[in-house]
């Protein structure tokens, strides 16, 4: 009955930690699929930026009346200032997608550090009490890297 309660304990705490993993990889997944969304909104938003702003000075440029090379110059001078206000906006965008990735690696950090130390109470609990447990553990809980670290007989 206590080897019952105990396998079953440990059968819901492997399903949560599965569950906790998947539910994170879905997180990252949606995290990809925001980030892309975003880019190419992005990207349209920038295009009729691009658009709009052309059309905005072309139309200045108009009113000023001005002659076809001065007109011709400060149309590039627009394109040069536009140019530089979408690399700026890039910049930015690049920045919250390193930003994100960082935090993802620091997720990844922190889960692996956590699956370390899981591992070394288990090793630990182990340890302490498999003498007693010898007889009564389910196949699977005892690994073959457990030897290392465990007074086991060499035929278990």
């Amino acid at each position: 009955e206590l080897d019952e309660r105990q396998e079953q304990r440990l059968q819901r705490d492997l399903e949560q930690q599965l569950r906790k993993r998947i539910e994170a990889r879905l997180g990252i997944e949606r995290q990809l699929v925001e980030i892309e969304c975003r880019r190419k909104q992005q990207e349209d938003e920038d295009r009729r930026f691009k658009e709009d702003q052309l059309k905005l000075w072309a139309e200045r440029d108009r009113l000023d009346q001005m002659g076809n090379e001065k007109r011709r110059l400060k149309l590039m001078e627009h394109r040069r200032a536009i140019q530089e206000l979408l690399e700026e906006r890039r910049q930015r965008r690049a920045d919250e997608v390193k930003e994100l990735m960082q935090m993802q690696s620091l997720f990844e950090q922190e889960e692996k550090r956590r699956e370390e130390i899981i591992e070394e109470e288990r090793i630990k609990l182990l340890k302490e009490h498999v003498t007693a447990l010898l007889g009564f553990l389910p196949p699977g809980v005892l690994r073959e890297s457990d030897r290392e670290h465990l007074p086991l007989p060499k035929d278990k």
